[in-house]
């Protein structure tokens, strides 16, 4: 009997136990395997909902700073017309997706304008003011001064929107707003990658206005807040902040979690026994990696900007299909090796391998974002903001580039049809008010001369006759004399008629093609003050010059500025009218604004009225004599200022005198600047 039992417990207990142990040990390993393929879901989904809430966060924040651009524009007087208005909203409306209108609203809260017209017109003549939902949020853009959204409404147009107020401030005043209209499905469906879209339910909410719902892409949006795996994400949208809600479909679950029938798995394991357990680790290692390839493949091309990854010798070891696109690569060009050098402009290559050698050394010695030129491989070339940090405990360095052209471009296209529609005002002018009078004394004046010559000899032969004889009290000599001398003014004042049209044609006169390149500023002052300091220090008592040592490098066309300066201190010249009269040249580097160099012109001569102030920078605008301007002296300046991505201020008091203020970037804001903006 013990035998029977022995031989019972070798042959069937002892199997069985091994075979129930190994067993165990596996459905345990599948077990927890699971649960690794859930999380690694779960950071998918936290990955996903981070960029949706970035992606989100960017799509607003350009739309919504090319609107408050147009209020800048308005300040400047530049949009006040209904013409003007609907142009630059167009463009806007045009080029970036998800507005659904641009309007014009006046103080009392009444929309005047509409753009599109042909789709919002139901909303001409609204009271804002009064609106249930957007009255509130308008009052307080009134009252504040500050750009507002409201909650989600519903617009007249149909269907649900948001609507932000940019008000106009004069002094305090509020003259108008500008109204933008975003329609949230659309502007939803724009911002976020199809990636998203397709593979998860997502959900927005406004926890400014109590959790209210923005926008779901399910019907029931408690399924998406209920619902696991899910991830939620904040992001801030003007003066609201949203709650993002993203869960991975069916879908993606199935795709990713397989679930594995027990009944394979046990009828198997007796042929997968042992290779199992020598292969188990390895495929669970070679899992993890493939699925942390995945996540990060995920977030390189859910980016929606260019992205690349390269070692310290500049090769590219992996870029997403954004960069390929811009580029004009394939992968198959990335696997044979290249590098990222090849792709930027001669110019940003300047600044960028002194950074690419600084950032091996010190990462935070050099900035992580600026202003490049990215040129593909036909030739064409993409302006946008790079972004390149270093993988910490690594020499490789993660760079993405956003591509800002498009945009760059609506804004050049936006300036050059203000210039065109400036230049056909002027053109107009010219030709009724210039020409044809001017005409009709230029071609005059030969035929009266011939006049005169042919009555001279009669007057000659009574003057020999008669040596004592006058014309309007002049001996007849003089009187001859200054005729000629009268017909010679007419003449000249009629070609400086023609020199007024040719300084308004070098207005009007693209000036795109100049070369700009980094110099001393205070060379160019000491040019200034050679060419200009005789003549103000002979037309004023006192010229006070006041030049801060070492000043930065500033990237200019030097003679550019130094016209701009010397109109200055001559305008300033000019005006001082007083006995004690006065002008200083004060140039130092700004501290209230770093990055810029402040160049300050003052004098204490009359001054400049209230009522003309806002006048002085329109071209053939002048307080002087006709002998003393044209007129374009400071509309040249202020364009030339802007070319080099600065502005000129002024501050005047009647009596009391006229400061002009330039501001002009130094070598490194025009790296800084571009990465803030």
């Amino acid at each position: 009997m013990s035998t029977t039992r022995h031989s019972f417990s070798r042959t069937v207990l002892l199997p069985l136990g091994v075979f129930l142990g190994v067993a165990l040990i596996f459905f345990v390993t599948w077990l927890l395997a699971e649960k690794n393929k859930a999380e690694a879901i779960r950071h998918q989904t936290e990955l996903m909902t981070e960029q949706a809430a970035i992606r989100l966060e960017e799509f607003f924040k350009i739309r919504l700073n090319l609107v408050g651009q147009m209020r800048d524009y308005w300040l400047l007087g530049r949009i006040n017309t209904p013409e003007t208005f609907t142009q630059h909203a167009l463009a806007i409306e045009s080029q970036f997706s998800g507005i659904q209108a641009i309007n014009w609203v006046d103080r009392y809260g009444v929309i005047q304008w509409v753009v599109p017209e042909t789709t919002n017109r139901a909303a001409r003549g609204l009271s804002l003011a009064t609106h249930p939902t957007a009255g509130p949020t308008f009052r307080a853009s009134a009252k504040t001064g500050e750009p507002r959204m409201t909650m989600p409404l519903d617009l007249v147009q149909g269907g649900r929107g948001i609507t932000g107020y940019f008000p106009i401030m004069d002094e305090g005043h509020v003259r108008g707003f500008i109204n933008v209209v975003f329609r949230i499905g659309p502007m939803i469906e724009d911002a976020l990658a199809r990636g998203i879209r397709n593979n998860y339910d997502f959900a927005i909410y406004d926890e400014d206005g109590h959790n209210s719902l923005v926008y779901s892409s399910n019907a029931d949006p408690r399924t998406i807040l209920d619902a696991q795996p899910s991830s939620r994400r904040h992001m801030q949208f003007a003066n609201h902040q949203w709650l993002v809600v993203l869960t991975p479909t069916e879908k993606v679950l199935n795709n990713i979690v397989a679930p594995i029938d027990l009944s394979i798995l046990i009828l198997g394991f007796a042929m997968a026994l042992v290779l199992s357990l020598q292969t188990r680790a390895m495929m669970a290692s070679n899992e993890r990696i493939r699925a942390s390839e995945r996540q990060y493949r995920a977030i390189f091309e859910a980016a929606g900007t260019a992205m690349i990854n390269f070692d310290e010798d500049s090769v590219i070891t992996l870029a997403n299909s954004e960069f390929l696109r811009l580029a004009g690569i394939t992968d198959e060009d990335v696997a044979r090796g290249v590098t990222w050098r090849q792709f930027i402009t001669p110019e940003s290559m300047d600044y960028m391998d002194d950074y690419h050698e600084k950032r091996g050394r010190k990462p935070e010695s050099v900035p992580n974002r600026y202003e490049a030129e990215v040129v593909d491989s036909s030739g064409k070339q993409h302006v946008g903001i790079v972004n390149i940090s270093v993988v910490p405990g690594t020499s490789k360095r993660v760079a993405s580039f956003l591509d800002l052209t498009d945009q760059k471009r609506a804004e050049a296209q936006m300036f050059r049809a203000e210039k065109l529609a400036a230049l056909g005002q002027i053109s107009a002018g010219i030709a009724h008010e210039i020409n044809n009078p001017n005409n009709f004394i230029y071609f005059n004046l030969p035929i009266l001369k011939r006049y005169i010559s042919a009555i001279q000899p009669f007057l000659d032969a009574e003057a020999e006759r008669n040596p004592d004889l006058k014309v309007l009290n002049m001996p007849y000599a003089e009187f001859i004399a200054d005729l000629d001398k009268l017909i010679g003014n007419m003449k000249h004042g009629s070609e400086r008629i023609n020199g007024i049209v040719s300084e308004l044609k070098n207005y009007i006169r693209s000036h795109d093609a100049e070369q700009k390149s980094p110099k001393p500023l205070n060379e160019v002052i000491d040019n200034v003050l050679t060419l200009a300091g005789k003549q103000v220090g002979t037309s004023v008592r006192h010229l006070d010059v006041d030049v801060e040592p070492d000043l930065p490098l500033v990237r200019m066309n030097s003679g550019k500025i130094e016209q701009v300066l010397i109109n200055l201190l001559v305008n300033a010249a000019q005006a001082s009218d007083k006995e004690d009269s006065r002008v200083s040249l004060r140039v130092w580097n700004s501290t209230d604004r770093p990055g810029f160099v402040a160049i300050e012109v003052e004098d204490n001569g009359h001054g400049i009225p209230p009522d003309i102030l806002g006048q002085i920078f329109d071209p053939f605008f002048t307080t002087k004599g006709r002998e003393s301007g044209t007129g374009l002296g400071l509309a040249i300046s202020q364009r030339i200022i802007e070319e080099h991505g600065g502005e000129i201020r002024v501050a005047s008091t009647p009596g009391v005198g006229t400061r002009f203020t330039v501001m002009l970037p130094n070598v490194s804001a025009n790296v800084s600047e571009s990465d803030s903006a």
